[in-house]
């Protein structure tokens, strides 16, 4: 199982707009996504700099994506 990276918010929300998910709403400093495909929800903090690796898991486990997905989908490839 590869490691995850730490990678910035705008990385995060790239990658998963990749794997299908679209900004249902955004309250504060949260966005909340969901995935019209699969009905799969996940919210990622809008912070500055990037995630920490437990932040970036919970998002992909909420996402129902696993980490060599996520490596695919960092790299650009759908």
């Amino acid at each position: 199982m590869p490691k995850l990276p730490r990678v910035t918010v705008a990385k995060m929300m790239r990658a998963l707009k990749r794997a299908g998910f679209v900004i249902a709403r955004q309250k504060g400093g949260h966005a909340f996504l969901v995935n019209p495909a699969t009905g799969a929800r996940c919210v990622v903090p809008q912070h500055v700099g990037d995630l920490k690796v437990g932040i970036t898991a919970g998002i992909l486990r909420q996402a129902g994506i696993p980490r060599h997905e996520f490596a695919r989908l960092l790299r650009g490839k759908r």
